[in-house]
């Protein structure tokens, strides 16, 4: 389970997704990801700023899929399946074409864990600091 959570935020990091995204899609908390690529040096080279900003906007307008799911017709999408759309917003959807996600959800809502994040967002700066503040007062 580890080595395949490894292999894909690898191969996401190749892809040029920054850290913070790469430790949400696979669960990982951005510290532990940050050790992962330290003790898997060989798996994760090192990258310069203008690398990751290269590859970002060669990146195409559609959104992003899912690690290891390259989506899949509105027709066979089942009641567990993510529902994120994989077109662009230039893009019309059509049924014949237009794909999406089709990963399997989170726990709850429409979306899997990967664009579940996407979706949601850190949220704003008191928002965080209402989060940390009830955590505090439960504990």
């Amino acid at each position: 389970m580890i080595d395949r959570k490894i292999s894909q935020a690898a191969r996401m990091w190749r892809d040029g997704h920054r850290t913070e995204e790469i430790a949400h899609a696979i669960g990982f908390s951005i510290s532990a990801m940050r050790s992962c690529i330290a003790l898997n040096a060989d798996l994760f080279p090192r990258r310069s700023i203008k690398q990751i900003e290269a590859k970002a906007a060669a990146k195409s307008p559609s959104p992003p899929k899912a690690p290891l799911y390259d989506g899949i017709p509105y027709g066979r999408l089942t009641a567990c399946g993510c529902q994120f759309p994989l077109w662009g917003d230039d893009e019309r959807y059509n049924v014949e074409t237009s794909l999406w996600c089709g990963a399997p959800r989170a726990s709850d809502g429409p979306y899997c864990g990967f664009h579940a994040n996407r979706a949601v967002g850190p949220g704003t700066r008191s928002e965080r600091e209402a989060t940390r503040t009830l955590r505090k007062m439960a504990a």
